[in-house]
């Protein structure tokens, strides 16, 4: 018996099976469509079909000159820089037989590849970030990533069926800089039943999410001395070394191993998010 249900194509250029976002659309698309992931790694459970794509993906043909994407990103030759871009070019021709009736596009990254699929009810674009600023300010990331992104956020993002993002800030920010009326689908851990339990001392602190040197977790952690001990729990894969060492100079204890996020909130007094 052929399958009739819609199908549903999740791509993201990272590893699926430990993305939070991913995993809890995975659970809920799950019960009325077909659901294909691609990115890199192995597929996450519970999904349909998994295309791996190639981290490694290296620039050919033109895009083997020295300095081509600078200059490209310099003269606002953007559309350019996407078709060259090792990473589209390569998911591209693994994805460019199928057919979807949604493709889901995580960050921006993934749009102009996502746009290229022509699914037949469009894209949806879930944005974990405010793109043209989801890195830190320098020189180089104002001259060339920033427009880059800015052009991505109004030739796509604005064009897509559906916009979703992690917080208010972002949603306000995105409906002020480009018109794009986003939905708030926030990085919440899946509800679970659990005790209440007496809170112990010190009162542990989990970060439910990533670890990322722009994430500003520092400042969390100065935040938490005032609970007298910290605890920060990045999600499994992430890195973490930059926020470690920062937990250590604020003189507490070193973090320890990143854990899922399912079973982070278990045991500790409180989550905190910094969005």
């Amino acid at each position: 018996m052929s399958d009739t249900r819609p199908r549903v194509l999740i791509v993201s250029y990272t590893r699926t099976e430990q993305e939070p976002r991913i995993i809890k659309q995975i659970a809920e698309f799950r019960k009325d469509y077909h659901v294909t992931t691609a990115g890199y790694g192995p597929a996450p459970a519970g999904v349909d079909d998994h295309i791996e794509l190639d981290e490694g993906a290296r620039a050919s043909g033109v895009g083997r000159i020295p300095g081509i994407f600078s200059l490209l990103l310099l003269l606002r030759l953007h559309r350019g820089y996407a078709r060259l871009e090792p990473r589209d070019r390569s998911a591209f021709e693994r994805l460019r037989n199928g057919r979807w009736d949604v493709v889901v596009a995580h960050d921006a990254q993934t749009l102009y590849l996502a746009s290229r699929l022509s699914p037949r009810f469009g894209v949806l674009a879930d944005m974990h970030e405010y793109a043209p600023k989801q890195s830190p300010s320098s020189l180089k990331w104002n001259l060339l990533a920033q427009p880059y992104y800015n052009w991505i956020c109004r030739t796509f993002a604005a064009r897509a069926e559906a916009v979703t993002t992690v917080s208010s800030g972002i949603v306000d920010e995105y409906r002020r800089q480009f018109g794009i009326e986003a939905t708030l689908v926030v990085n919440a851990t899946p509800y679970q039943e659990l005790p209440i339990n007496p809170v112990g001392a010190p009162i542990r602190l989990v970060h439910s999410g990533g670890v990322a040197v722009q994430r500003r977790l520092d400042i969390m952690i100065r935040g938490a001395r005032v609970t007298g001990g910290c605890d920060a729990r990045p999600l499994p894969g992430r890195r973490g070394d930059a926020a470690h060492g920062r937990a250590s100079g604020a003189g507490r204890r070193r973090p320890p191993h990143p854990v899922l996020r399912a079973s982070a909130v278990r045991g500790s007094g409180g989550d905190t998010q910094w969005v």
